[in-house]
């Protein structure tokens, strides 16, 4: 009798254990099975982060402000003036601008009254706005040829032929269809006939200048403009940080960091 009660036992267990292995221990109730499975959800293991998946800050930015010049640079009043303009850190930001403000004579003629009064007219204004004017007045035959054709009465086909002459580049640029529409724009022409232009054409690290597009572009913004009206850009060329803090390397990726910003603030 023991022997038949110990093989039934034996048995039972086999059976349970069997049931276990196939639905699982404890067994899941039909309410509880979303907790078990956020339990399970959380105590899943969490994938470990990798090296790639770190975002670094810009290096150079980095290092730059870790500098003494930068450190110059964020102690000079002017300097600060002149980058708490979120839109001329923006413009800073560009490395060919920033190049063309490194060059002595570009910052010279910068501080130029006569420069100056004709970068913030409404004139030069409007021309450097027009990329392909802007383009032409980079090119002192060129540009030449254009206010020869402005002034003329009938901004005919005719009349900028003879502006152009023979000169072949000269020729070809007033083919572009983009010149020959904007010459026919009285404010153009307009704008091309003034004492403000002709002054700015004088000036040969200007128009050396005007040859790179992002100068265009940065001389064309009104932020640029008013700090030149103000004389805050004339004044950090001037100063002995601002210059320095332009020809460092890291300090046009810095200017549009948050970084910057942040430290301009304190």
């Amino acid at each position: 009798m023991a022997r038949k009660v110990l093989i039934g036992l034996a048995a039972a267990a086999a059976i349970v254990l069997v049931t276990f292995a196939i639905t699982g221990y404890p067994p899941v109730g039909k309410g509880t099975q979303g907790t078990v499975g956020q339990a399970q959800r959380y105590q899943a293991p969490q994938p470990q982060m990798v090296a790639k998946d770190v975002k670094l800050g810009d290096t150079a930015a980095q290092q730059f402000m870790q500098t003494d010049v930068f450190d110059r640079l964020i102690k000079d009043e002017t300097a600060r003036k002149l980058l708490s303009d979120a839109a001329v850190r923006e413009a800073l930001s560009n490395k060919a601008l920033v190049d063309a403000l490194r060059d002595e004579a570009v910052a010279r003629a910068l501080s130029d009254k006569a420069v100056a009064r004709a970068l913030t007219s409404d004139a030069l204004s409007r021309l450097l706005r027009n990329d392909a004017i802007a383009r032409g007045l980079a090119d002192e035959s060129t540009a030449q040829a254009m206010i020869a054709a402005a002034k003329s009465e009938a901004m005919s086909s005719g009349a900028v032929a003879r502006a152009a002459g023979n000169d072949a580049a000269q020729a070809r640029a007033f083919r572009d269809p983009a010149i020959a529409a904007a010459l026919k724009d009285q404010a153009i022409a307009q704008a091309l006939r003034s004492d403000a232009v002709a002054q700015a054409l004088r000036n040969d690290a200007l128009v050396r200048a005007l040859k790179v597009d992002a100068v265009r572009q940065a001389l064309s913004s009104y932020a640029i403009q008013r700090a030149i009206s103000d004389g805050l850009l004339q004044q950090a060329l001037r100063s002995d940080a601002f210059p320095r803090a332009l020809a460092a390397d890291g300090f046009a990726q810095a200017v549009r960091s948050d970084q910057f910003a942040a430290a301009l603030s304190r």
